[in-house]
């Protein structure tokens, strides 16, 4: 499966600023491997279309495609940005652009597959590839100017913080978000994001006026990380995207750890890596458990900040404990697709189903290992039932 197309997709990436559809035209296409399930009724209300895997070691344009943790969509373009999480230790950091192979008048996903149509380095404030290991970058969204949001959770034994940009399709840098300075890392080792649990998720109202990202687990301020026990305190940061600055802060309570590790003592863990805002109050949460010889539980929550404290100067220092979450509502535990999961951590909408349904697109971030995969799930779901859903038991009430 290995391939190199220099050539031609360095000149497609010249051609991105004309539409991904047409920069494609006729050329050869660079496809995942075919894995589309046959299209199945979840009793919870949403519809496997199918799934397409991309196996290790694939390579586009001199890279290798893997770590993918996050994708958005662009329908102008009619194609899909996927951010490496890579942090420019294999290749500069970087995001995909693919289109996927998805049948929206069948609605399932084609044996095809998908296709990866061009690699884009992202660039430093300096507009330099980012130096090994100066970003982490784990969030994407596209603005409703089409631009890019990115976002990195920062390396807190290294001291570098966690970070929210602006970029063009080009991956040059149009502006840093300020982050407030309860999020960064700090030498007293008391304060701000804990290792590998910062900044995951990110995504753009629909309206295009707000940005919302979180923390996968508590900051070291707020709280413990899950346990198979109980859940983590993550924040919920705001921003308003005109100005840039943060308005409002909240608390999202994790579930606790899924399964316990095959053998005890051994790594486990379950955090927010992902959010998709239906509107300015409204959003869905994908939650990612993992432990060591048991796997990926992963679960979709819709969240509604209605109800729930923010965070301000009038109650800085308060007990997070004693603060209203957002509310959770178990959507799908994705275990009821019948399908081997792996890594999930990205979420977006596609193309509408000609039959007037969503398409739901989640993608696994296969960590560079031969023991892992890049998957591409496919769901269909109504619009009304993403809204309107009754509750369903989850571990953790909010």
């Amino acid at each position: 499966m290995r391939r190199q197309l220099s050539g031609l997709l360095a000149l497609l990436s010249l051609l991105l600023a004309a539409g991904c559809r047409e920069a494609l035209g006729p050329a050869p296409r660079t496809t995942g491997s075919a894995m589309a399930a046959p299209s199945a009724r979840i009793a919870s209300g949403f519809e496997l279309l199918g799934m397409a895997v991309l196996p290790t070691g694939f390579e586009v344009d001199g890279t290798e495609v893997g770590g993918l943790s996050a994708i958005t969509y662009d329908r102008r373009r009619d194609c899909f940005y996927a951010l490496s999480d890579d942090r420019s230790e294999r290749s500069p950091a970087r995001f995909y652009t693919l289109r996927l192979e998805l049948d929206t008048a069948a609605g399932h996903l084609s044996p095809a597959g998908f296709d990866l149509v061009a690699q884009t380095p992202l660039q430093d404030l300096a507009g330099q590839p980012f130096a090994t290991g100066s970003i982490d970058p784990e969030g994407i969204a596209l603005s409703a100017t089409g631009s890019l949001f990115v976002s990195s959770e920062g390396d807190t034994p290294k001291w570098i913080d966690p970070f929210v940009r602006e970029l063009a399709l080009d991956g040059t840098p149009l502006r840093a978000l300020p982050v407030p300075a309860d999020y960064l890392p700090r030498q007293a080792g008391d304060r701000g994001i804990r290792r590998n649990l910062g900044f995951e998720p990110l995504t753009v109202t629909p309206d295009g006026t707000l940005l919302i990202t979180g923390t996968e687990n508590a900051l070291l301020q707020d709280g413990e990380p899950a346990t198979l026990e109980a859940g983590s305190p993550s924040r919920l940061l705001v921003f308003e995207i005109t100005t840039g600055r943060p308005l409002a802060e909240y608390i999202y309570r994790t579930d606790p750890v899924a399964r316990p590790p095959a053998e005890a003592g051994a790594f486990h863990t379950n955090g927010l890596v992902e959010l998709l805002a239906l509107d300015n109050r409204t959003l869905l949460a994908l939650e990612r458990s993992y432990s060591a010889g048991a796997g990926n539980s992963i679960r979709l929550f819709r969240l509604s900040l209605d109800g729930a404290d923010r965070l301000d100067t009038s109650n800085a220092g308060t007990d997070i404990a004693s603060l209203r979450a957002v509310s959770k509502t178990l959507l799908l535990d994705l275990s009821e697709l019948g399908l081997v999961l792996d890594n999930i951590e990205g979420m977006t909408f596609g193309p509408d189903l000609d039959d007037g349904r969503r398409s739901l697109i989640l993608v696994s971030d296969n960590n560079f290992s031969a023991e892992q995969m890049t998957q591409l799930i496919a769901l269909g779901v109504e619009p009304t039932y993403l809204l309107s859903h009754p509750a369903r038991a989850s571990k953790t009430q909010p």
